[in-house]
């Protein structure tokens, strides 16, 4: 008489895996399409794999324009000193790896991001994750702080009167003008630090 050889084989351990990684998938998917941060995935070349519509909406590029695009392709170098993201790609620490660099907009808008990237497998294949936040009006307020306080020094150096700056509640110099040098004979590092009483 024939035999029949009947194999059994346990798949629920598999079964529970792929369920586990489908619900990871669907739990990425729907954090990064609502965030307000730029959250992508590139290849080890700079190919984006992926983009959320934050990223899309603050570039200017569309999901399809931009998995055509490379990371170089958005980086501004008259923004980063001629730099290119080669440190960043090349970055091979688990840890993140985090900078402030310009990009360029599809309309040629300069923006700031703090962009933070790691490395990853991304279906099977060395790939990077990286999240960034514009910054673009908080770099432009630094920037503008930063003229106005130049404008304020040089006003203050070249005043022709003699101007001090002092602490209220201890009577220390915080800073003197070049007039004030002039007609005390003091340095400005002789000066800053301490209070009238010590200078005597």
């Amino acid at each position: 008489d024939g035999e029949i050889a009947v194999s059994v084989r346990d798949i629920s351990d598999r079964k529970r895996a792929e369920a586990t990684l489908r619900e990871s998938e669907s739990m990425f998917r729907a954090l990064a399409e609502t965030s307000a941060s730029m959250i992508f995935i590139m290849n080890t070349e700079g190919r984006f794999l992926y983009t959320n519509p934050s990223f899309q909406l603050i570039t200017g590029y569309s999901e399809l324009e931009l998995s055509r695009m490379t990371f170089s392709d958005i980086i501004n170098p008259d923004q980063n000193n001629g730099a290119s993201p080669a440190p960043m790609l090349n970055y091979e620490d688990r840890g993140a790896f985090r900078e402030i660099i310009g990009i360029a907009t599809r309309s040629n808008t300069e923006k700031w991001v703090d962009i933070s990237v790691t490395k990853v497998n991304f279906n099977a294949t060395p790939a990077f994750i990286g999240s960034a936040l514009d910054i673009t009006e908080r770099k432009r307020a630094e920037e503008e702080i930063a003229e106005s306080e130049v404008r304020f020094r040089t006003i203050f150096d070249f005043f022709p009167y003699a101007i001090s700056l002092s602490d209220i509640e201890t009577g220390k110099f915080i800073s003197v003008n070049n007039q004030f040098c002039k007609l005390t004979k003091y340095r400005p590092e002789d000066v800053v630090g301490r209070s009238s009483s010590e200078l005597g």
